[in-house]
Parts: C-alpha cells; structure tokens; sequence
C-alpha cells in the first residue's frame, strides 16, 4: 500500500497591514474582535458580558462610563480614534534637540458620557487600554502630516501603543461614500475602525452599529454621517456582495479573508 501524500495549497500572499504602528506593535490577541460603536440600539440590551468575552475588544471614539457598562461592556484593549482628539502639550514649533525632552500630547478620550471629556496622557495608564489607533490622516479633517509627527514623538515613550490605519483602507472607505454612491457620504470613524479591524481580526462582531442616535446623547443624540446608508453598507460588506473592483483600493482583493458579523 502507498503511503498516503499530503498536497497542501500554495500559500497566500502576505496581507498588507491595516494598522501602521509607530515604534512598537501592542500585546493584542486579535483573534475574535468586538467592534463597539455608540448607537443608542445598545441601549438596555444588556450585551456588555458577551462583548467583554471577545479576545479584543475595541471601543469607537470614546471609553464608556460605570453607567453604561451593562451595555457597551468594561473592557477597552484598543481605542480607535481620530486626530480631532489629539492636542499638542507643547506649542512650540519647534522640536527640542534633547530626544529626553521630546513633547508629550495628551489624547482627549471622552468617558460617553454626553460632552464629558476626561484628558489622559500618553504616558499614563488610561484605563489600561493597549493602544490608540487614528483613522490615517489623508483623509481626516484634524490635523494631517503635523499631527501625525506628534503621535509618532509621543510613541517614544508612550505607555500604550500608537497608531493609525492604513492608507489603502481610508481609500477605501472614501471611495465607497464617494459623491453619487448609493452609500454616500463622509464615512464615519466607526466605519474605518471597521474595515480596519476586520483584515487585522479573525473575525469583527460590530456592536452599536445601528439606528441614527447615540446612547449617550452625544453629537446631539444623532449619529449624523449618513449613518443609515452606511449600515446598508456595511450589511453588503458582511455578506460579500461587492466585487473587489467597486472597493477603489487593494482592500478589494483582501476583503474575501474578511468576516464580519453585522446583525444591524
């Protein structure tokens, strides 16, 4: 009797990374991602166990209070923000000589609750989360190339991780809420943190994501963004309805290796 032969499949090319991170990557699990956005359809769902029991659990914009715990879940490894929250310690334009003495930023992380701000910075233990991703600069309204210059100085000696996500997916995102799109306009930053997670996961489960009012009444109490056109979109991306030339970027020909859970 011949001994059996194992044929295994040519292996896949190297994916490009969705999070670029400046100086050090974070102790991340990645594994099954919870996605966890502020829509008010959390409210009272009592889901804050199932998504604390995620191997990562990312939160959108801002950590949630005590308050919301029984919804949104205690567990905050990754903060995925954008650069409208990031100020400059020093306003100096000029950068010291001494790398000792190199400014630090403070990264403005709103507790959910309402306007409430709480400022943590980059040097210290906010909330024990394990990084600050930013949605790539190209393409965001604050801050551009010169912001982006204070997280990777403030990635020196920051206490977590810092970083943003790639080009490719910001190309991404834009292109597909482009003008005249059905799925138009101005993505959200839950959005990116979305198409991000999803190639650097096994698996996103999004939480949050639904209806157009926010369960802490901030921005108003409305989501705004076009959100509902946005959640049809994100329906279509779990479901693999796109081809990869309608995504306008290289995420097209990744996104088969995505897997998206999106209940609505």
């Amino acid at each position: 009797m011949q001994p059996l032969t194992r044929f295994s499949l040519p292996p896949l090319p190297p994916t490009p990374q969705s999070i670029e991170w400046y100086r050090r990557e974070p102790d991340l699990h990645y594994g099954r991602c919870a996605v966890v956005g502020s829509g008010a359809v959390l409210r009272g769902r009592g889901l804050g166990s199932e998504i604390n029991a995620h191997d990562t659990v990312v939160h959108v914009n801002k950590i949630p209070t005590e308050a919301l715990w029984a919804d949104m879940g205690n567990r905050t490894d990754v903060l995925f923000n954008t650069l409208c929250a990031v100020h400059e310690v020093d306003q100096s334009n000029v950068w010291p000589d001494d790398t000792e003495q190199w400014p630090d930023i403070s990264i403005r992380i709103g507790m959910q609750g309402g306007d409430q701000d709480i400022e943590c910075s980059s040097r210290g233990n906010c909330w024990g989360i394990k990084a600050v991703i930013f949605r790539n600069y190209n393409r965001d309204s604050c801050g551009g190339d010169r912001s982006a210059s204070w997280i990777e100085e403030a990635a020196r000696n920051s206490h977590f991780a810092l970083g943003f996500s790639a080009d490719f997916i910001s190309t991404a995102a834009h292109y597909l809420q482009r003008e005249g799109s059905p799925y138009c306009c101005d993505p959200s930053t839950g959005f990116h943190a979305a198409l991000t997670m999803a190639l650097a996961c096994e698996s996103v489960q999004l939480f949050g994501f639904g209806g157009d009012a926010t369960i802490d009444g901030h921005n108003g109490g409305h989501v705004g963004h076009g959100i509902e056109a946005e959640h049809v979109l994100l329906h279509v991306l779990a479901r693999h309805e796109l081809a990869a030339s309608e995504f306008g970027s290289t995420l097209g020909a990744l996104w088969l290796r995505a897997q998206l859970i999106y209940d609505g």
